[in-house]
């Protein structure tokens, strides 16, 4: 008897050490794709609020600076 419950306990062991480290490794993945998630966001919202492009009209030589995104 006191074999069959340690062999019980060691499987029972085992298993939680996997489970751990399952849980750890999806758990890991799913934080770096949430910050990924946020700079991919935050690089975004910099390139179309703050870039600004610059053309020089051929005809009259003038340059204008217009935002990336053109707001009318």
């Amino acid at each position: 008897m006191a074999m069959e419950s340690f062999i019980y306990f060691a499987f029972a062991l085992i298993v939680m050490i996997v489970v751990f480290l399952i849980i750890k490794k999806i758990t890991g993945c799913i934080i770096k794709t949430a910050i990924l998630l946020i700079v991919a966001a935050v690089l975004a919202y910099v390139y179309f609020n703050y870039f600004k492009v610059s053309e020089i009209d051929n005809e009259t030589g003038e340059t204008h600076t217009t935002s990336v995104v053109d707001r009318d």
